[in-house]
């Protein structure tokens, strides 16, 4: 887990950027790996989350750095990184993962979901 200052960023793009950059400087940057926006009170369920009380299957919703750069992508995950009050980002090796549609994934049968997440980042800025 690391605390990481946002408040260089202008905006939530920018902001996203400055997680990137520190990735590649802990040396832990590849192309395999799936944003999950969360607020600080969901880290200890890594932003495992129900949809609705009726789903009995909880999931990620996550999004691949590809995916969150791309303007015409139907949801805005850097700027729901920014949204929450005490943002947080849990990064998670995609090899690991499920996909179960665009943004939906349940970890792999035989994978532990703490064996899937990579790091944690507490978000700070002046602007949350």
């Amino acid at each position: 887990m690391e605390v990481l200052d946002l408040s260089a960023g202008w905006d939530s793009l920018a902001k996203f950027d400055i997680v990137i950059r520190r990735l590649k400087r802990l040396g832990l940057h590849s192309n395999n790996l799936l944003f999950c926006p969360a607020n600080w009170q969901q880290i200890g369920t890594l932003g495992f989350e129900k949809q609705d009380e009726e789903d009995e299957h909880a999931c990620l919703q996550c999004a691949t750095e590809t995916d969150i750069h791309d303007k015409r992508a139907e949801r805005n995950m850097a700027l729901e990184i920014c949204e929450f009050t005490q943002p947080a980002l849990i990064v998670f090796k995609r090899s690991m993962l499920e996909k179960l549609d665009e943004y939906r994934y349940l970890p792999l049968l035989d994978v532990p979901l703490q064996e899937a997440a990579l790091i944690i980042f507490l978000l700070t800025s002046d602007d949350f």
